[in-house]
């Protein structure tokens, strides 16, 4: 994701005419901690450090122009007059509203030594929402790999907003067109009952109605305590039958 981004940035700094520095500072959010369980549980054990490895891993093929992972990195149709190296420093948004806006904090406001220019958020859609509107007042750069909301590409709104993962609306769309493609004229979709599954299951049905596709929609349980296969395959057999 990271080496990807790093060809994107290239391109908005030149666009927004960021002076190119040799060195920029870059604050990854990650989720290192669960602040909504109680203290004593709120470990997230090596998820948050494989992310961690995974940013600097990326910064790392950037900075060495090695284009073993993403060709462009090397090319200079890409990277030509681009002299940026990513110097990373990372801060726990705690899963919550409130750590990820002080995570915005303490990496820019609060780091006047080597504030951010650019955050790399491993957030959900509605913290990055709120982050990339404070980063539209503060021209803040945002970038994310797992904020998939369509209202993320309201420009207006999130102008210096990008990410490295397609929108829900254009993850369903594929989905149902393969489907088609297979030659199913009847499919059924089964969602969790969040922001992020209703946004998928509104947009499986609007992508059927374009190819003249039947869609039958049904949620699971938002609550994780149960058992979600047991949960799916309850509301597959309603679907189905």
């Amino acid at each position: 994701m990271l080496t990807i981004f790093g060809v994107i940035l290239c391109a908005l700094l030149s666009a927004f005419q960021v002076q190119s520095t040799k060195m920029l500072n870059v604050g990854g959010l990650v989720i290192f901690t669960d602040q909504t369980m109680p203290y004593g549980s709120q470990n997230r054990g090596y998820s948050p450090l494989e992310r961690q490895a995974s940013m600097l891993w990326g910064a790392h093929h950037f900075n060495n122009r090695d284009g073993s992972m993403v060709k462009e990195i090397a090319s200079a149709e890409y990277m030509d007059g681009c002299d940026i190296q990513l110097n990373f420093s990372f801060f726990d948004i705690g899963k919550t509203q409130e750590g990820a806006i002080q995570a915005y904090r303490e990496a820019t406001i609060l780091n006047p030594s080597h504030p951010a220019k650019v955050l790399v958020a491993d957030i959900w859609s509605s913290r990055t929402k709120t982050l990339s509107y404070i980063g539209k007042v503060d021209k803040i750069i945002i970038n994310s790999g797992s904020a998939t909301s369509d209202e993320l590409d309201l420009v207006n709104d999130y102008p210096y907003f990008t990410r490295t993962i397609p929108p829900d609306s254009a993850v369903s769309e594929a989905a149902v067109k393969f489907l088609q493609n297979q030659g199913f004229d009847k499919i059924g979709c089964v969602y969790v009952n969040d922001p992020y599954g209703v946004a998928f299951k509104n947009g499986v049905v609007l992508a059927a109605a374009k190819f003249g596709i039947d869609a039958y929609s049904s949620p699971v349980l938002s609550d994780y305590s149960t058992n979600p296969i047991e949960a799916i395959l309850d509301e597959s057999n309603g679907l189905v039958n």
